[in-house]
């Protein structure tokens, strides 16, 4: 058996290669142009993403928020809102109140003491006067949110069920 050896010409070779894959010199502004796209892109997402969270910042009465979106971002709110959740328990001998989001998935505690053995226990300032909802009980609490040692704390100025006030500020 003969083996026949062929040999091929690196002109043709480098023209081969250019038809099958593109010349080294039209993929470089191929790859630059696409980089230059993601990286706007990149741009685009990254402040269109500030711009609505930063346009969710509160500082008027008619913001309401969900309790999952103050628990996420809490340094947004200024001001006064509103949030909206569900009591999903009540802690009426220590004056708290646990709202948790339409999912279940996250909570926040209300300090409503409606006596002053609850408000020392609680360390606030504030005392209330009303009832607490009843336990599964769709609630909006407006106030406002108050940085304190330990994190955010939701100072409530009124508690409603629907359109009665349940709780309000003293």
């Amino acid at each position: 058996m003969s083996e026949k050896k062929t040999q091929l010409d690196p002109d043709k070779l480098s023209a081969k290669k250019a038809a099958v894959l593109g010349s080294k010199k039209s993929k470089s502004p191929v790859y630059l142009t696409v980089a230059l796209v993601m990286v706007i892109i990149a741009i685009g997402v990254y402040f269109g993403v500030n711009l609505a969270t930063a346009g969710k910042q509160s500082s008027d009465a008619d913001a309401l928020v969900s309790v999952s979106e103050v628990k996420a971002r809490p340094d947004l709110y200024n001001g006064t809102i509103t949030i909206k959740g569900v009591a999903s328990r009540i802690f009426k001998e220590d004056g708290v109140i646990e709202v948790s989001d339409e999912k279940a998935c996250c909570s926040i505690y209300l300090l409503t003491p409606l006596n002053k053995g609850q408000q020392t226990k609680l360390k606030v300032t504030e005392l209330y006067d009303g009832n607490y909802p009843a336990p599964g009980s769709a609630i909006t609490a407006s106030g406002a949110l108050e940085k304190g040692e330990d994190g955010y704390r939701f100072v409530v100025s009124e508690l409603l069920q629907g359109k009665h006030v349940l709780l309000e500020m003293k």
